[in-house]
């Protein structure tokens, strides 16, 4: 997985990607932050939200969700962006249904890590 610094994006977006991987980070239990979608494999258009998969150490009930859901609100506000969020425990990624989803075959092959 190719880190943050080696992917094609805006200004605006990386330091929005930036910003968002270092408050999830900080303020809740985030083990990965990976940058997926069109943003990642370079076809986004000026419409194209930011798709973030959060890899947390353990499940997130429905307000902890809520509370990234409204600290990210922020970001986009002063980024001018649409942070969308795919939260997962780690372990679920790893071993769970994720596991043979097409959405980890995306992540695989086109992540980003921010």
């Amino acid at each position: 997985m190719k880190p943050l610094v080696h992917a094609a994006l805006k200004v605006k977006d990386r330091k929005a990607i930036e910003a968002a991987a270092n408050l999830l980070r900080r303020d809740f239990p985030v083990e990965h932050v990976i940058l997926y979608g069109s943003k990642a494999t370079g076809a986004d258009d000026a419409e194209s939200d930011i798709d973030l998969l959060v890899l947390t150490a353990r499940p997130l009930g429905w307000k902890e969700r809520n509370a990234i859901t409204d600290a990210l609100f922020d970001l986009e506000l002063e980024y001018g962006v649409v942070i969308s969020t795919l939260v997962v425990p780690t372990r679920e990624w790893d071993e769970g249904r994720y596991a043979i989803l097409p959405i980890r075959d995306e992540v695989d092959r086109y992540g980003v890590a921010a």
